[in-house]
């Protein structure tokens, strides 16, 4: 019984693999050919099945970014920094005491030139007592300080 089972398992087979002359590995224009008619390629999903790689930009430039980074951290050194992110080029204080206030300080490095929208700079301040905080307020003219001061000391840095 099994070898009548062999047989008929042997006998469905043989019309498959005859027909079968695909020759391993295909060409490299037997490949492209196939993967333009599919979504997804060997490449994953391609939209412009162009090979050409595309060229970028490239100019000679100084690493503003860096020195805008490098300076406001300086300029923050002795703050209490509770969050920042290099790539993403912000800067975040905690509330320091300053003068009978507290104050904070964000900065977003948002260009990549030595520019004033370059930079964004946010101070709040508060008053600081015992029983409650309050007047929480921006402080525009220590913003425009803080900015100017920062990319000076950019400016400086790249020098």
């Amino acid at each position: 019984m099994s070898k009548i089972y062999l047989a008929i398992i042997f006998l469905i087979t043989i019309p498959f693999t005859c027909l079968s002359n695909d020759q391993y590995p295909k060409p490299s224009h037997e490949k492209k050919i196939d993967e333009m008619g599919s979504i997804i390629g060997g490449d994953g999903i391609r939209i412009n099945n162009s090979e050409k790689p595309r060229k970028k930009h490239h100019q000679p430039r100084k690493d503003y970014h860096k020195a805008l980074w490098q300076a406001a951290m300086e300029y923050l050194g002795p703050r209490h920094i509770i969050s920042s992110h290099y790539e993403g080029g912000s800067i975040v204080t905690d509330w320091y005491h300053e003068g009978g206030h507290e104050t904070k300080v964000l900065i977003l490095i948002k260009g990549r030139n030595l520019s004033d929208k370059a930079i964004s700079v946010k101070v709040w301040s508060r008053l600081h007592s015992k029983e409650a905080r309050h007047n929480i307020g921006r402080k525009a003219e220590l913003e425009k300080e803080i900015k100017e001061a920062i990319l000076k000391m950019a400016k400086e840095h790249l020098a």
